[in-house]
Parts: C-alpha cells; structure tokens; sequence
C-alpha cells in the first residue's frame, strides 16, 4: 500500500470519528469534565489550581491544562470536548505509526478504524475526559521507547511523553518502571548512554512539579484525593484485583468478542517476538487491574495494543486459509452485526431509546450514560419549552451554576441555583420527593422527571 494512501485511510478513520463524536455536542459537560475546565482556567488565569476559589487534588493537571485555550475560543461546552475530540484524532495517528511500526501498514490502519468504531473509544471523546489525553500520550511514549532502539535520542522523547501521561493520569507512572527494567534486561548498552538516563530523569521530573505543588499547597507531596476513595471504596487489593479480573474480561467490556479471539490468536502468534508491546500492555493494567471503579474508559489505555494483535492475527489467519473470500465476508459481518448494534446503545441515548421501543428485547434500561443523557435532554427540553420567564432551575453545585450558565443549556433568562432551600423551582430528578408537583416524565429509561417545588 503507498504512503499516500495509508494516510488518507488514516484521514478517513479520523473524519469517521469527527462524525460518531458531533451528536456530543448537544450534550452538557458535567462531573469530572466540569472539574477539568474551571481548573484550566484557574491554571491559565491565575496560576492557582482551584475549582471556584479552593485547592484541588484529585484529578491530574495536564487535561486542564491544554484543555483551555480551546475553552476560551469556543466555551466551556465545545472547547473542552474538541480538545478531546483532537487528542482521540491523535489516537488514532500514533496507533497507526506503532503499528505500521511493528506489524504492517494494515494492521496500523485496521487499528485505526477500529478505534474510530469502538463504543468506549467514542464515548471517551465524546464527553471531553482526559483518557484521549492520556492514552496519546501513552502510546506516543511507548512508539519511542521501540524507536530508540536505532535512534537513541528518542528516549528523552519517551521521557517527556511518559511525565505527561504522568501528569494526565497516575496509571502512566508505571511506564518508568518498565522502561528501566527493559534496559537493564534487553538494553544493556543503552543504559550506559546519557539519553537513556535524560529521558527519564526529565519525565520523572515533570511529574515531580506535580508532587511540589501538592508539598507547597498541602503539606504532603503524596496528597490525593484518590487515596481516601480507595481506602473506603475497596474491601482490600486482592479481592478488587479478582473482581476486575472477571469484569475485564468480559468481552462486552472489552473488545467484543470477534476481535478478542484474533487477539489470543495474535498474542500466541507474535507475542514471543513482541514481549516488550504485551509488557506495555500490561503497564496500563496495573493501576486500573486494583482501582475500585470499574469502566471500560480505565482498560483502554492496553487495548489499543490489543488490537493491534488482534488485527495482525486476523491477517495472518487470512494469509493460511484457503477460502479468503468466505474468511473475509464472515469477518466483516461479524464485527458489523457486533460493532453497530454497540455504537447505538452505548453511544447514542436517542438510538438507545429507539431500540427499546422498536426491538423490546434489550433490557430498557442498561445502565449506560447516555441513556440518562437522552431522559435528561428530554427533561431539559421541556423545562426550556414550557417554565415561565426568569424561572429557578436547581442544579447539582455552584460549579454547575457557573459552566451550565455559560453555556446556553437552559434558556438564557433562567436562574440556577443550587441551593436546595430555593423556592420556587424546576427540578430534574429521577427519584422526585412526595411533596413536590411532578409537571413531567421522560417516557426512556432510566425515567427522568421535572418536578416543582413551590415555596411554603
């Protein structure tokens, strides 16, 4: 395959991606999103790592950070979730640069398009997270750790690109630790070279400016948020290994099921020759194989890599079977009869919602985010169609009176509040208290419903 076609399949993964990701931008950012757009802006403004005045030391600062100059051109709303958006495009690119890498151009380009197509990948770009971040990072970090094998220069590239997904998210500080231990067991020589210790020296540091700011802020270099939810989350290490374990390898929780059985087909097939990618593989694992939150968007950072075995197995199969023509149509409908149906439900809380009243069979209510993204924009249409002028709304927090506020999810002339004394006022609610008047119901699960609450 020429040079300029692979990248206009790469181009056409990306624009297919642009397109599963346009439908997220009727939907509000909240939680943790929330969280990273007012820190990039108290980062970019006033040098201070705060939501709305106070100290933060839970998510990782390096999201926040370049999330912002996206938000002061288009909005809290947009910005954030176009930085996102840029970062899976991103994915994409140095999925398909490792894997051309160390496979082939087509298993690069398969990789690819099956990121664009996977219904985590998506989501994860859809709602303006740091996990596009930091598994570009991720990778891009892993693609020159192999690359300096020929060109030593690239480990303080990997370095960089290790201290940043560090600074994205935790899970990427075990980098440094298989990087040190692949130099010492399969690069002796490289370790006796200054760009070897450079790199990681210079990682490690740009990490460290976040355990200086927590020092000066706190008290504690080591101050996280996070350790106090893992303490109380979890009933212990080993039985929360077991139960991701089980959860993990679901393949609904993965990479469904098609793909999965050409991944153990490619590990068993180029796994020997490939040790360092499953040990990369596994790097992404070790925080998220004990952390109490289970959720595809915490195993992603490995699965690109099983893809990439996936794909290479899959043409290594189709090299050593006869009938290639019946091979390939099977594949090919097998993922679209797996891969389709998925986008809809995990994705889309409108297809979601269509299937339940057109099929049945599927139970109504998944559990998915988007499903209560859809009963929620159902509950928001009619609040801004029907509510009276300069109407109170109750929202979660201040930190929602001030991003929903700015970005034009309620009617303009409408108060937010987030007090729960406020009177009168429209409230969106899954579970509405008896006292109040319930004015509507969302008719897709899980059922969202506007209630008023009138003053005493």
């Amino acid at each position: 395959m020429k040079p300029h076609i692979q990248y206009i399949v790469l181009l056409c993964a990306c624009i297919l991606l642009f397109l599963l990701w346009l439908p997220a931008l009727a939907v509000p950012i909240f939680g943790d999103t929330i969280d990273y757009a007012l820190l990039g802006e108290s980062m970019w403004q006033r040098w201070e790592y705060t939501i709305l005045g106070e100290s933060y030391a839970k998510q990782l600062p390096a999201h926040a950070f370049v999330s912002y100059p996206f938000i002061k051109v288009l909005g809290y709303q947009w910005g954030i979730k176009v930085s996102s958006l840029l970062a899976g495009m991103g994915v994409l690119t140095v999925s398909f640069l490792l894997f051309k890498r160390v496979f082939s151009p087509l298993v690069g380009l398969g990789v690819a398009l099956a990121l664009a197509l996977h219904p985590a990948f998506i989501y994860m770009t859809m709602v303006g997270g740091a996990d596009p971040l930091f598994i570009l990072l991720f990778l891009a970090s892993v693609l020159a750790f192999m690359r300096a094998n020929k060109n030593q220069n690239s480990y303080v590239t990997s370095g960089v690109m290790a201290g940043l997904a560090s600074l994205t998210r935790y899970n990427g500080l075990p980098l440094f630790l298989l990087f040190l231990v692949w130099g010492l067991w399969k690069r002796k020589t490289h370790i006796k070279k200054p760009q070897f210790w450079v790199g990681g020296f210079v990682g490690i540091g740009i990490f460290s400016l976040w355990l200086i700011r927590n020092l000066i802020t706190f008290g504690d270099p080591l101050y996280s948020e996070y350790g106090g939810e893992f303490m109380t989350k979890t009933s212990g290490v080993v039985a929360q290994f077991f139960s991701n374990l089980i959860y993990y390898i679901n393949p609904l929780h993965n990479i469904f099921p098609v793909l999965l059985l050409f991944a153990l087909y490619g590990l068993w097939k180029f796994g020997r020759s490939q040790k360092f990618l499953i040990f990369a593989m596994l790097t992404a694992w070790i925080l998220t194989s004990i952390w109490w939150v289970q959720a595809m968007r915490f195993a992603f950072p490995g699965y690109p890599i099983l893809l990439g075995f996936a794909f290479a197995g899959m043409i290594d199969m189709y090299k050593q079977i006869p009938y290639k023509k019946i091979f390939a149509t099977l594949v090919t409908s097998s993922l679209l009869v797996t891969h389709v149906p998925a986008i809809c439900l995990y994705d889309y809380g409108a297809c979601n919602a269509l299937a339940d009243k057109t099929f049945g069979f599927i139970p109504a209510n998944l559990g998915v985010s988007p499903e209560g993204f859809y009963s929620s924009a159902l509950a928001r249409k009619y609040i801004n169609k029907n509510a009276e002028a300069n109407a109170k709304v109750q929202v979660a927090d201040e930190r929602y009176v001030k991003v929903w506020g700015e970005s034009a999810i309620f009617r303009s002339d409408f108060v937010l509040e987030s007090s729960k004394n406020a009177c009168p006022i429209y409230i969106m609610t899954v579970w509405p208290d008896d006292e109040d008047s319930v004015v509507f119901t969302s008719d897709s699960e899980p059922k969202m419903s506007v209630a008023v609450r009138e003053c005493p």
